[in-house]
């Protein structure tokens, strides 16, 4: 039967580190630790493996959670990134994941609509469309939190493009230069042009 040895355990306020066969793991879960009745003495091999298992787990909610408290909102694909650059297993990850969104930490319905708010008075839909498919937000959320929310599309693109004009001579090429950038934050053809008849651009380019 394999086995190995765990030769020493050095208590922290939050985490342990572990001699195991000579072998040091530094910071593993108390959590871990507890759940799996850890302590010196000879222990499975194949329970040692499962206590790692729990602890990469464990340490992955735990990271995860630090992210949601210091960083601003992320969709989940958002968050699932942050963790695998850390460099957690798929399943480490999943398990981080889905704990936070069975408490309501991760929601990207709550993420889709944020986001809109936050965007719509200065891109139009087929941006916000775009940004959000961006982060893998599903299709069926996208559409949901847009019908949620109160868009004037038209407004928001006027007032974008009188932000533009500040300073600007209304003649021909200044008129091509704002139907690109405004095309460039999603607003439809029509808002661009409902916005862009409320100024007496000139017809001549100079």
């Amino acid at each position: 039967m394999n086995e190995v040895e765990i030769q020493e355990i050095k208590y922290g306020k939050k985490t342990a580190d572990l001699t195991v066969d000579g072998q040091v793991y530094k910071k593993v879960s108390l959590e871990a630790l507890v759940k799996c009745g850890i302590s010196k003495g000879n222990l499975k091999a194949d329970d040692f493996n499962k206590f790692l298992d729990l602890n990469e787990k464990l340490s992955a909610r735990d990271s995860l959670f630090n992210t949601l408290a210091r960083s601003s909102y992320k969709s989940e694909f958002g968050y699932r990134q942050k963790l695998k650059t850390k460099g957690f297993s798929k399943e480490s990850i999943d398990y981080a994941i889905d704990f936070a969104r069975q408490y309501g930490y991760i929601d990207d319905l709550k993420f889709a609509t944020q986001f809109i708010e936050t965007n719509k008075q200065k891109a139009g839909e087929f941006k916000l469309r775009y940004d959000l498919e961006k982060n893998r937000v599903p299709q069926d959320i996208i559409e949901k939190a847009l019908s949620l929310a109160d868009i004037n599309e038209e407004s928001s693109c006027y007032l974008v493009l009188e932000k533009y004009l500040k300073s600007k001579p209304l003649n021909f090429k200044t008129k091509q230069k704002a139907y690109s950038a405004l095309a460039s934050k999603g607003f439809s053809y029509e808002s661009i042009n409902a916005a862009l008849d409320k100024f007496d651009f000139k017809i001549d380019e100079e």
